[in-house]
């Protein structure tokens, strides 16, 4: 419920404030944090993993699989269009899937950045990993963005973005053993 604010927010404020954080609210602001992964990445599950001695394996646990000839790789971004103090983070992040299915997070990359320096954010893990395909949300096909990466050649596909995060997390965490 609304609280006097110390610095001055009306109600109508903190209204907005709510929806713009949606499913986070409980979380954020109402003391009633997830555990790591949010309930729906069991932390017992998850592993860590490093790369073999010469440079092209992943290394988890007593498995060993070749980067580059076992696994197929992609690249998510999440972009954010202004680059003032409040808003929000581009993110790029590299996956691997095994062949036991297992998913790899390879890489993450992450700024406040304007629309013309997402593609200088990505660009090193599309050199690094060589993913298959880099998945962006259909509202950004007329941007920069991807313009400057279909005429570089990179392969995009589209990441859509139409349910809360808890959904679109759903089948990742089959892949999380």
């Amino acid at each position: 419920e609304f609280m006097v604010s110390a610095r001055g927010r009306t109600l109508p404020q903190w209204e907005q404030r709510k929806r713009d954080a949606g499913d986070e609210w409980e979380q954020l602001y109402q003391g009633h944090p997830q555990p790591p992964g949010g309930n729906r990445f069991l932390v017992d599950k998850l592993r860590y993993w490093h790369l073999s001695r010469d440079g092209a394996g992943i290394v988890c646990g007593s498995n060993t699989w070749r980067i580059f000839d076992d696994c197929w790789r992609y690249i998510t971004m999440d972009t954010a269009t202004t680059k003032r103090t409040a808003s929000d983070y581009t993110v790029a992040s590299a996956w691997a899937i095994t062949p036991d299915n297992s998913l790899v997070l390879l890489d993450v990359a992450r700024a406040q950045t304007t629309e013309d320096e997402q593609l200088e954010l990505a660009r090193p893990l599309v050199e690094k990993w060589r993913p298959e395909c880099t998945w962006i949300e259909p509202s950004m096909r007329t941007t920069l963005l991807v313009r400057q990466a279909i005429a570089e050649g990179w392969h995009l596909d589209d990441l859509k973005a139409d349910t809360n995060k808890l959904v679109r997390a759903a089948p990742a965490t089959r892949l999380v053993k």
